[in-house]
């Protein structure tokens, strides 16, 4: 079996958000979803994820 991992060079391999806050993952997400066309969020349904910073 061969497994492949398609990416966008300008953008890298494999990200890990939950490595990062809470604001910046739901940033990057966010423009993932906004270009990319193989992620396509489900009918109308957006989700995000807790603000935990110290205001």
């Amino acid at each position: 079996m061969h497994l492949y991992h398609y990416y966008n060079e300008a953008v890298g391999p494999f990200a890990n958000l939950s490595e990062l806050e809470n604001k910046e993952a739901n940033r990057i997400l966010q423009k993932i979803k906004k270009e990319s066309p193989l992620v396509k969020p489900k009918s109308g349904v957006t989700k995000q994820l807790p603000n935990t910073e110290a205001a």
